[in-house]
């Protein structure tokens, strides 16, 4: 029985054998048998001491002590309440199989403790009733004290159960903050950085012969580079609680300072956006730009915006070099944009258009 020498009942084990103790010395049976007596009260006592993997073993022992107790005398009070502590004690450590052995062994001391009082003319009934009453009682406390401590540790385990729940829902939700903004870092940076070198190497390339389209190409590579750092700092400071309008204007432009003829069309009334259907939207746009400028050389780009009742449809159509799409794990890009959809309860497709070139196609949840 877990948890016994641990409990209380070892300081009530002793206080029942000094009780039972001084009683028998203060009237000490009669008789050649009065050293067994004491010998079997102080026994009775000792039993609450004894550890869970005797317990068969100490029912047997209080079953007999108690029966002699019984026969040779009056039990003593400390017979009682030993038997009383036992009970307790069981019910509220004992397993099944030791509560059937020894609530065994104390019916049979019961009997005996009834058929001495019998024996000595005493009421029959109340010779039954009062052991019953007395270690029934002591066995309920016991039980109730048990399933309280099995309530508590039923509490403790599902608040330890609620905290390693959301121990593990903020590491996900950590983890998935730091993909999205190692998604968003890719867009803005890789966007930006891709118009510059392109706009740079075109301004290196003219210069010799064009000296003032090179300078207007300097500008905009400057104006491309103000432009990614006003993203970034969009993207840091982004609390979005309200609505978004999807504005790409800025991405058609530093498109067109290329020589990229970009023709937008727009269909369906513009309305309103959730914050991340149209940041979604606008970093799906900004990354099939960069892939059309980095991969495609095209001299054109067709830009549609459709507007439907539930949904936000994109498509971005460039006339140069056909790419195969990108297999998942081949980068961030057609794959980011793909992630980015998933969010929103979107998708995206991309592939070589029918016409020539390529196309990436987005359908957003709104």
């Amino acid at each position: 029985m877990s948890g016994w020498r641990g409990s209380v009942y070892p300081l009530l084990a002793a206080a029942l054998g000094v009780v039972g103790l001084a009683q028998l010395l203060a009237e000490p049976p009669a008789g050649r048998l009065a050293p067994a007596v004491l010998a079997s009260a102080l026994a009775i006592g000792a039993l609450a001491l004894i550890p869970g993997r005797l317990v068969l073993a100490a029912a047997g022992v209080i079953a007999g002590v108690g029966v002699l107790a019984a026969l040779l005398t009056t039990p003593p009070f400390a017979t009682f309440l030993a038997c009383m502590v036992l009970c307790a004690a069981l019910a509220r450590y004992g397993s099944a199989r030791e509560a059937f052995a020894c609530y065994g062994a104390l019916a049979v001391t019961i009997g005996a403790m009834a058929f001495q009082q019998i024996h000595s003319g005493a009421d029959s009934a109340l010779g039954l009733v009062y052991p019953v009453v007395y270690f029934g009682g002591a066995a309920l406390v016991g039980w109730l004290a048990r399933q309280r401590a099995a309530n508590l540790r039923l509490t403790r385990e599902r608040a330890d159960a609620l905290e390693r729940e959301q121990a593990t829902a903020k590491a996900l939700a950590a983890a998935e903050e730091r993909a999205r903004l190692a998604r968003d870092l890719h867009d803005v940076i890789s966007h930006g950085i891709s118009l510059m070198v392109v706009q740079a190497e075109a301004a290196a390339e003219i210069l010799p012969r064009d000296p003032e389209r090179a300078a207007q190409a300097v500008e905009a590579v400057a104006d491309t580079g103000r432009a990614a750092i006003a993203d970034l700092h969009t993207m840091l400071s982004m609390l979005g609680p309200g609505p978004a309008r999807l504005t790409v204007s800025d991405l058609v432009d530093g498109v067109r300072r290329l020589g990229v003829d970009v023709r937008v069309t727009e269909t369906g009334e513009a309305r309103p956006l959730p914050p991340a259907v149209a940041d979604t939207a606008r970093r799906i746009v900004q990354e099939a730009f960069t892939n059309a400028v980095r991969h495609g050389a095209p001299g054109e780009i067709a830009l549609r915006t459709e507007y439907a009742e539930d949904e936000l449809v994109i498509e971005v159509v460039d006339d140069g070099t056909a790419r195969l799409p990108a297999v998942p794990g081949s980068g961030r890009g057609l794959r980011g944009m793909a992630e980015r959809a998933d969010l929103v309860g979107g998708s995206v497709t991309a592939g070589p258009a029918p016409e020539g070139g390529f196309r990436v196609r987005a359908r957003l949840r709104t």
